[in-house]
């Protein structure tokens, strides 16, 4: 039976968020790490903020050799805040993107590998994460608090036999 590695990098895209040190303490920096993705920023109460949302939303292949492929899951980071100084929600989802985006791109050393995915029996290389992109966008509701995401566009690469 094939793996489901779309639920599989996600899974471990979550577990090494929540691994972190700086990321992963709950309620130090960030609030919650979740794999889900919820109707809209607004369905996250504010005791649950900062968040990070991550989902794997795709993928692509290509062929490396006759007997090896890359697979490369895409995904999407939202980060969610809000409150009501635009200026400083705007700094602290920058901070915590920087956070996010330094520490997945370090996950191609045997060290962290997502957790332990590079582990895996069917692979023969990676994974390797590649941050393709990022915007933050900001809402403003009639009370004067701004609701700010950042959306954080990535992809895991994993060379199969």
């Amino acid at each position: 039976m094939a793996e489901d590695w779309y639920n599989l990098v996600e899974t471990q895209l979550v577990l090494t968020v929540q691994g972190d040190s700086w990321l992963g303490t709950a309620g130090t920096n960030v609030v919650t790490v979740e794999a889900l993705l919820r109707p809209g920023p607004r369905s996250y109460f504010d005791h649950e903020l900062p968040a990070i949302s991550l989902k794997v939303v795709g993928k692509r292949q290509e062929d490396v050799t006759f007997s090896l492929f890359s697979k490369f899951y895409h995904f999407v980071a939202m980060i969610i805040d809000r409150g009501g100084d635009l200026d400083a929600l705007v700094n602290n989802v920058q901070l915590i993107g920087a956070q996010l985006e330094n520490l997945l791109e370090s996950q191609f050393d045997s060290t962290y590998n997502l957790t332990g995915l590079g582990t895996h029996t069917d692979l023969e290389g990676g994974p390797v994460v590649r941050i393709n992109g990022s915007v933050i966008n900001y809402r403003q509701d009639t009370n004067r608090i701004f609701t700010v995401v950042s959306t954080i566009d990535g992809e895991v690469e994993l060379v199969m036999a």
